[in-house]
């Protein structure tokens, strides 16, 4: 799973841990600090925040499909004016 907002990032992997078939392997902020870990998970799916900071969420599964074929879920929250 792959979200900037560290509150986020935290809700959500409780959810997901709440569903018996998932499993969350890793929770990262920034995709720069994880791709050499990334490629040693066997993960399914990933979970990706389409606008982070630096590599946004296109661009690292762009990198990611290079040595892995992940399913890819997509997500982008937005703030309440």
């Amino acid at each position: 799973m792959f979200e900037d907002n560290k509150n986020l990032r935290e809700h959500i992997c409780s959810l997901l841990n709440l569903a018996a078939e998932c499993e969350v392997l890793g929770a990262f902020g920034d995709f720069m600090l994880v791709e050499s870990p990334v490629r040693d998970l066997n993960s399914g799916v990933i979970s990706m925040d389409i606008a982070m900071p630096g590599v946004n969420g296109i661009e690292a599964a762009l990198k990611i499909r290079s040595f892995n074929k992940y399913y890819y879920y997509f997500q982008k929250a937005i703030a309440p004016k």
